[in-house]
């Protein structure tokens, strides 16, 4: 969750009002951003021999970059990312903290297999993104951080799509802990198609859990006993009957998974699972007023 929140965070930290960049100030966002994503992630971007950088007014693109991804070990290439972000200049000068908008879109991300995989990851290299699209905003004067989208778009009517709102007060410029983020709405939508079976299931099986028709009616049987005892204000009957049906599904699930948190006030979920971890229920270190609303819906 750590990752995924200062992801974004660092993604939105890219835009605003409209000017006109000329192709060094590009540059020099491309470059802020380049060093933020290797100190914080390991993530090493560079743009190959045959990289090509436009500016337009209030936007950056380049082409063919290499993104090397220092805990897998292995390299992704992506044929043209495109920043729109006019204020982004004011976030490099630390004019702000963040832009107030944003939108990247990054298309054709793929392993380099050139670079080589490590042993073990073979399953990631037939997983690919046909575009990434991420749509963020951040409200300084009430420290609020929107993502309308972001949506990773796997092909063959395979995605992934997040969106969430929260409240980070006193964020300080590209810092960002988990339990200084308070999120009050996070909505995720996935698309299955086959992507159970390409992403999900090879890290599972590789840690030594068979998933088979037999297992999931074991799971799903599990699911069932555990959301018995859980609270409809917590996870509404509907709701408890979609994850069930959805687990019933696996190995080959064929469908729309929608998955809702919403809360009347800013929660932290790294509190919640440092709470778990020092021994509290997990219905004890949730909110009262947490909803979990779920949908499936299989294909036809």
């Amino acid at each position: 969750m750590r990752h995924t929140l200062m992801s974004v965070a660092c993604l939105a930290a890219l835009s605003a009002p409209a000017s006109a960049f000329d192709t060094a100030e590009c540059g020099e966002i491309e470059s802020q951003i380049y060093t933020i994503l290797d100190a914080e992630f390991g993530w090493e971007v560079t743009q190959s021999p045959t990289s090509t950088a436009q500016a337009r007014p209030g936007a950056c693109s380049v082409t063919d970059l290499e993104i090397y991804v220092q805990e897998l070990g292995v390299r992704y290439t992506a044929r043209t990312a495109s920043l729109v972000a006019p204020q982004a200049m004011d976030w490099v000068r630390g004019d702000v903290v963040l832009p107030d908008n944003v939108t990247l879109e990054i298309l054709d991300v793929a392993i380099d297999t050139e670079f080589g995989v490590p042993a073990g990851l073979e399953w990631i290299v037939p997983i690919s993104a046909q575009s990434i699209f991420l749509g963020a905003g951040w409200n300084e004067a009430t420290q609020e951080l929107s993502v309308n989208t972001f949506r990773i778009d796997l092909g063959d009517g395979n995605s992934v799509t997040l969106a969430l709102e929260g409240q980070a007060d006193g964020w300080q410029p590209y810092v960002l802990r988990d339990e200084d983020f308070g999120l009050t709405q996070l909505g995720l939508d996935i698309a299955f198609n086959g992507l159970f079976e390409l992403a999900i299931a090879p890290p599972i099986e590789a840690n030594g859990t068979a998933l088979t028709p037999e297992s999931a009616q074991f799971m799903s049987a599990m699911a069932f006993g555990l959301l018995a005892n859980v609270p409809t204000t917590l996870v509404p009957t509907a709701s408890q009957e979609a994850i069930v049906d959805f687990i019933a599904t696996i190995p080959n699930p064929r469908g729309d998974l929608s998955l809702s948190l919403t809360n009347d006030a800013p929660f932290s979920p790294a509190e919640i699972a440092a709470d778990v971890a020092d021994g509290q229920s997990l219905l004890e270190a949730v909110p009262d007023r947490l909803t979990l609303t779920a949908d499936w819906s299989p294909a036809n």
